[in-house]
């Protein structure tokens, strides 16, 4: 991630990285990510598991961010919580939007609003045969 954004930055001054795994991550969302880097860091929209779905940054923060990525342990539940603690060690400033459901198990398709669900192809429906 970090040298995502560090390369992403290098051309541009913000980047932001999404995860694919969250389909109400939508243009809204981006935009309003893409505006807070004009008062922050960094950015996050925190998934409800205890991750997050979108980290945004701001081109002069981009250095720290191998520091900040550095030595994490993903894909457990307080994987925004350690974010944070690393953010205030490096003094970073950063806001976070309201928190998303992402898609890791069968059980979080079968979660998804209706709306979302109806959305899906006939074969990717999560209908109880998980």
């Amino acid at each position: 991630m970090a040298q995502a954004l560090q390369r992403a930055c290098h051309d541009a001054p913000a980047a932001l990285l999404l995860g694919a795994d969250c389909p109400a991550l939508d243009a809204a969302c981006m935009q309003r990510a893409a505006r807070a880097l004009r008062d922050a860091d960094l950015v996050f929209v925190p998934a409800l598991d205890g991750g997050f779905a979108l980290v945004g940054c701001h081109a002069t923060a981009a250095a720290a961010t191998s520091r900040l990525f550095a030595e994490r342990t993903w894909s457990v539940a307080d994987v925004m919580q350690r974010m944070r603690e690393g953010l205030r060690d490096l003094s970073l400033r950063w806001l976070e939007l309201d928190a998303l459901a992402d898609i890791d198990t069968p059980d979080d398709l079968a979660a998804l609003p209706p709306a979302l669900q109806d959305a899906l192809q006939p074969e990717l429906r999560c209908d109880g045969c998980c």
